[in-house]
């Protein structure tokens, strides 16, 4: 059984930032380098952006399995050239108010020199304990739980006693199946039914809401 929430973990690419017009910009032109050349729309992220990163590429973008790293190191090339993300309204006043009750951390698909950068550039990074990307754990996908399991080892955190909060049918998935209790955010990369799906523990459809369901309904200290 879970006991009470001492720590959340939020996702940062449509949790936090809203990213998926860059994504879709260097998806389409990976697509046309090294896949079968379909036109990446924001419809067919919400729609098929299941497995993370490296099964899109697959699946939707029709890069071979030889030619994902390939692929990963033309990302980090373009995504260097991307412009700076905005945050989502209203995320910002929900990370200040929980940071002054539960400790914070970001687990991410993305690059964490990046994620740290740009959340230090939007004044924000000092609410985080700790952020972990991609980089820190090559060799896993978001759907495996030791993508979140094996940061939260690190930090010495129970997931019994955590909060994961993510975007897509995968991450909640995840969180599930790794023991944290789990919130999902329908302003990202999946569409309300694929996160109904997951079966999450709340979906908020506006970031006001994720303070509002820690505070009220999983018993945090005061």
């Amino acid at each position: 059984m879970k006991s009470k929430i001492k720590n959340v973990i939020f996702d940062y690419d449509g949790v936090i930032v809203d990213t998926m017009k860059s994504h879709i910009k260097i998806w389409n032109t990976i697509s046309k380098s090294l896949g079968n050349g379909e036109n990446i729309t924001k419809e067919i992220v919400k729609e098929r952006f299941l497995e993370g990163w490296q099964d899109f590429y697959q699946t939707t973008l029709g890069i071979p399995l030889i030619k994902i790293n390939e692929a990963n190191e033309m990302y980090k090339k373009l995504s260097k050239k991307s412009k700076k993300p905005k945050l989502f309204p209203g995320i910002k006043k929900v990370i200040v108010s929980l940071f002054k009750k539960v400790p914070l951390y970001v687990v991410t698909g993305s690059l964490t020199k990046r994620v740290k950068d740009d959340l230090r550039e939007k004044g924000i990074l000092k609410y985080f304990q700790d952020v972990w990307g991609h980089d820190e754990m090559p060799n896993l996908k978001k759907s495996q739980p030791e993508f979140i399991l094996m940061p939260l080892k690190h930090w010495g955190i129970k997931p019994s006693e955590a909060c994961s909060i993510g975007d897509t049918k995968a991450e909640i998935i995840t969180g599930k199946l790794a023991g944290l209790y789990t919130i999902a955010c329908t302003w990202g990369w999946n569409n309300y039914k694929l996160l109904k799906e997951a079966k999450p523990d709340f979906i908020v459809n506006k970031p006001s809401r994720i303070f509002k369901i820690i505070n009220e309904f999983c018993n945090i200290n005061k």
